[in-house]
């Protein structure tokens, strides 16, 4: 019955890890964006 329990928060901590890295990498790809109209832009 503990390994269900355990099974269960490695889920969601996977899950929490996935969300965290989409956000980071939505973060990094908006930067690397805008510096590059930015460049474009002068």
């Amino acid at each position: 019955m503990s390994s269900q329990a355990t099974l269960e928060s490695v889920g969601y901590l996977l899950w929490a890890a996935g969300f965290l890295a989409l956000t980071i990498g939505l973060a990094v790809a908006t930067a690397s964006y805008r510096r590059m109209v930015h460049r474009q832009d002068r």
